[in-house]
């Protein structure tokens, strides 16, 4: 149900079943989400596309370019490198991650394997979801966040290095 759980406010009676807590939820999924129109055939991957934009940036501005680096890196059969998926595997947000922890054989490990993780790895917000269905065109393969939050875009290996170098050290 990874990502089909819309996260809102909700008020539930002190006896609400798991089934009433559930059904409510994915109510709102159907109001928020089916109401932008998406198309139910890809239903799957915009859950799952959605839930890695949201996970890898928070800023409104950068969702529809970090979109279509993933789609773009997918359709090219580029390893999509995403350390949310990482991170949602080991179920460890926060702490650093080290070189070891990408060594799994696990469907979540995107920098080992072809494609998109098996499931969301998260729930979503809306702009998100929206990022999902109309990813931006751009000359970027990579991208990464400084540790104040700043965007850095490569448009290839080597400049994506340039930016570790410049960005994370």
């Amino acid at each position: 149900m990874e990502g089909y759980l819309f996260p809102n406010t909700y008020r539930f009676k002190e006896n609400s079943t798991e089934k009433e807590i559930i059904s409510k939820m994915l109510r709102s999924f159907e109001s928020n989400i089916l109401a932008l129109d998406p198309d139910l055939d890809s239903l799957s991957t915009l859950v799952n596309v959605a839930s890695l934009i949201e996970k890898e940036t928070r800023k409104h501005d950068e969702k529809a370019i970090v979109s279509g680096i993933i789609y773009k890196r997918q359709q090219e059969g580029i390893p999509l490198g995403i350390d949310a998926t990482t991170r949602y595997q080991l179920d460890r947000w926060t702490a650093p991650l080290y070189t070891a922890d990408f060594e799994s054989d696990s469907p979540y490990n995107t920098r080992r394997n072809l494609g998109f993780p098996p499931t969301a790895i998260s729930n979503f917000s809306t702009e998100s979801f929206k990022a999902a269905m109309q990813p931006e065109s751009s000359p970027y393969y990579y991208y990464l966040h400084s540790n104040s939050g700043q965007i850095y875009y490569g448009k290839d290996y080597n400049e994506h290095l340039w930016n570790i170098e410049q960005y994370l050290r």
